[in-house]
């Protein structure tokens, strides 16, 4: 039979395991998710990656415009920013590759 004792120390190792698993968890700064300056954060894409426009639309809520952006070598990155201004890389990564279209022809 479980004594007042053997509780107390199972919810003290229950509520060390939560602490531990949400200070361990990543938060959005820490999984690497960039925002600032519209204008520096596009100036970066274009100088340091070769990343021009290629795509963008509206979110469903009407709240942010997303945007992807392209490099000739491969690179792609979206970009959100939200009618308050603010302006976030949601995504990156390489190895990019054009669809074909229902036609047939590449976009």
């Amino acid at each position: 039979m479980k004594t007042a004792r053997d509780y107390i120390i199972t919810l003290v190792i229950a509520a060390l395991v939560l602490i531990i698993w949400l200070y361990s968890t990543p938060n959005v700064d820490a999984a690497g998710m960039t925002c600032g300056d519209r204008t520096a954060l596009l100036k970066a894409l274009s100088e340091k990656y070769k990343e021009s426009p290629r795509a963008l639309g509206l979110s469903s809520s009407g709240k942010a415009v997303f945007e992807v952006y392209v490099s000739k070598t491969g690179t792609w990155t979206i970009v959100m920013t939200t009618t308050t201004g603010v302006t976030c890389i949601m995504a990156a990564g390489h190895s990019w590759e054009e669809a074909p279209t229902v036609d047939g022809e590449p976009t």
